[in-house]
């Protein structure tokens, strides 16, 4: 998805936690902008190399719930 990039490590590292940005929005930006337009609670990171929204799927979370967070971070992406 084009301006979307994840901060998430691969592989045997990977878990539930995923941290995501917007090229062009600072992390409050999108965290404010997903809550506000979309109803999807993220946490704003911007330490270090790291920059971007914390994504913490639970036990409750549900695939359309991660496909609206997709849909959502398509939407922001493109403007």
């Amino acid at each position: 998805m084009p301006k979307v990039y994840l901060n998430t490590p691969a592989g045997t590292r990977a878990c539930a936690i995923a941290n995501v940005g917007v090229t062009g929005l600072t992390p409050a930006q999108l965290a404010t902008t997903l809550f506000d337009a979309h109803r999807t609670y993220t946490v704003a990171i911007n330490t270090g190399p790291v920059k971007g929204v914390r994504v913490t799927p639970h036990l409750y979370t549900t695939t359309a719930d991660l496909d609206a967070l997709v849909t959502a971070l398509g939407v922001i992406a493109r403007g």
